[in-house]
């Protein structure tokens, strides 16, 4: 073969590997779309009906046996402590001299005696109290949805208690589903801003990583919920932990509340308080996880598929087909150990949802691409022929 022959032929394979790969991505796109989801997807439960691959990163990366118990969050269990037992945790927690210290507790309704709990309030300095947050028509735009009585719009208004309100809610595609970040404020109808639980801790306890955390200026932060463990305590036990106590931020909420347990990438029924936890613990650290931009993501797929489809299309022996699905294989592996790689050790959200489809489609693009093809050309054959036989007959 000629020089130039080699050359038009390698020319016509690139053009034909770069429309057979189109049509993977086209492929792709139409088999996610309705789903929303990586392929992962096939692979969760039924609580983790908006799974991804990232994930199934934090499920391998949080069994290993390198978590370490965090130095900067402290979580109080009251499973069924009533309210002159949460005020007198608060007396001996705020004799401990923690950082801050965030109450997980909505008080609806005024009882008897609540007197006592006012009093712990007041002499408890640093405390934080949770809001529910709940998004307008906007979702960008929320109003508080409820909090505890003694909030200063709420009935109990002339209360001076020095507590500080933050908003408490977590994202999450919708009611029930994962909760993988944490939202960093709350803009309201009204124009004004709430922050949120999280985050108020972190700006009583460390400014600078508070600072740190504005200065990124995002509105949701993922998660970094591997490898990390907290020191829980119950009530009875806190006298003897008061070193445990001192200087961290001690989170006080019920660990077993059946209304409070959220599916998170690491745990299918996670207490709120511990979500809490693992989202200062993340900023405190510095922890943050980087995303690579979409069209990266997508670019990535397309490369891969590309590679898969190219060696379809140029290479000529009887093993071809065995040869296609190692390769198929081997980039697949590839994939999932470059995306954990990044993840653990280097922070970076690599979402590989497009380039593992688009490799399980590549080499069925293929089949449809010279399906079409066969089809084409027997029809512009047929259509030749009978226009040959028209002008024979004439």
């Amino acid at each position: 073969m000629s020089e130039g022959s080699k050359k038009k032929n390698y020319v016509r394979c690139l053009g034909k590997t770069l429309g057979i790969t189109a049509l993977a991505f086209i492929l792709s796109y139409l088999f996610m779309a309705p789903f929303s989801v990586s392929t992962a997807a096939f692979f969760s439960t039924p609580e983790k009906n908006d799974f991804t691959i990232t994930d199934f990163y934090n499920i391998v990366a949080d069994s290993r046996a390198v978590s370490h118990l965090d130095d900067h969050v402290v979580v109080i269990n009251i499973d069924n402590s009533d309210r002159q037992e949460i005020a007198d945790i608060l007396q001996i927690v705020s004799l401990c001299g923690p950082k801050a210290i965030g109450l997980d507790v909505m008080f609806d309704d005024r009882r008897d005696g609540d007197e006592v709990l006012h009093d712990a309030f007041r002499a408890c300095p640093g405390l934080v109290m949770p809001l529910s947050m709940r998004p307008e028509n906007d979702p960008m735009l929320f109003h508080i949805n409820s909090s505890s009585y003694f909030y200063p719009d709420g009935e109990a208004d002339t209360l001076k208690l020095g507590v500080e309100y933050a908003a408490a809610s977590m994202p999450s595609k919708y009611e029930g589903s994962m909760v993988r970040e944490m939202q960093t404020f709350f803009p309201t109808i009204s124009g004004d801003t709430v922050i949120s639980f999280p985050a108020a801790l972190v700006r009583l306890a460390d400014e600078e990583a508070y600072n740190r955390l504005r200065a990124r200026g995002n509105r949701l932060e993922y998660v970094n919920f591997h490898s990390r463990r907290f020191a829980i305590l119950e009530p009875e036990s806190l006298m003897e932990n008061a070193d445990t106590i001192s200087g961290r931020v001690v989170l006080i909420g019920a660990i077993h509340e059946l209304g409070d347990l959220h599916p998170t990438p690491v745990n299918s029924a996670m207490p709120g308080v511990l979500i809490h936890a693992h989202s200062i613990a993340t900023v405190m650290d510095g922890a943050y996880m980087e995303r690579l931009p979409q069209w990266m993501n997508v670019m990535i797929g397309f490369l891969l598929c590309f590679i898969v489809v190219f060696t379809h299309v140029t290479f000529r022996s009887g093993a071809l087909g065995l040869l296609l699905r190692l390769i198929q294989l081997g980039l697949l592996w590839v994939t999932v150990q470059v995306g954990y790689w990044f993840f653990i050790y280097h922070n970076l959200i690599i979402d590989f949802s497009y380039a593992l489809v688009m490799l399980a489609f590549g080499l069925f693009a293929c089949d449809i691409w010279n399906g079409v093809y066969t089809i084409i050309k027997n029809l512009i054959e047929k259509y030749r022929q009978k226009n040959e036989k028209s002008n024979t007959t004439i």
